[in-house]
């Protein structure tokens, strides 16, 4: 990545938060054969005030129920079998954790050609996002979808996939 640079014009609230955006220019992709560079924007939350403790549960935790066939999965050479993301390509295929917080995170891998996800808690939709990313080789680590403010006490997140594209997750950061 070259120049990466933050623009203070292409800032806006979100929620609480405050989203930015870094510019970067990089490597030629195929969409773009006339130029050696691509830019990119990759939005970065800055949180206005501290999350509280949090512990994170990897895919391989028995906490984890899975439905469908789910595979361990990565586009990491040096990724650890313990650590690695699990991964479905069938439609309807889930995860689900329960846990006992006020909010929580679902972490995954985003790539080229990934598919979507519906994501409820306490079997309530509240999000509907794609695993997919253009021109980019790969994010890891991509906060996907996170819930703040929960009320205390047991809940469940539940990700489900809505096609047979390829979905994935990491893991999921589970606050207190």
């Amino acid at each position: 990545m070259y120049g990466p640079s933050i623009c203070a014009r292409f800032q806006r609230p979100s929620g609480d938060d405050v989203e930015l955006s870094l510019f970067t220019a990089g490597c030629p992709f195929e969409d773009v054969p006339i130029s050696p560079y691509k830019m990119w924007r990759i939005p970065i939350i800055l949180r206005k005030r501290p999350l509280p403790p949090s512990r994170w549960i990897p895919t391989s935790d028995p906490e984890i129920h899975y439905k469908g066939a789910w595979f361990p999965w990565t586009t990491v050479k040096e990724a650890q079998g313990d650590r690695l993301p699990r991964a479905a390509q069938s439609k309807g295929a889930w995860a689900e954790l329960s846990f006992t917080g006020t909010g929580i995170e679902f972490i995954a891998e985003k790539t080229a050609g990934l598919g979507d996800v519906d994501i409820l808690i306490d079997n309530e939709h509240r999000a509907t996002t794609s695993l997919a990313i253009k021109d980019f080789p790969v994010l890891l680590g991509v906060s996907v979808f996170s819930v703040q403010q929960l009320p205390g006490g047991s809940h469940t997140i539940r990700i489900v996939s809505r096609t047979d594209l390829r979905i994935n997750v990491e893991g999921f950061r589970v606050y207190a």
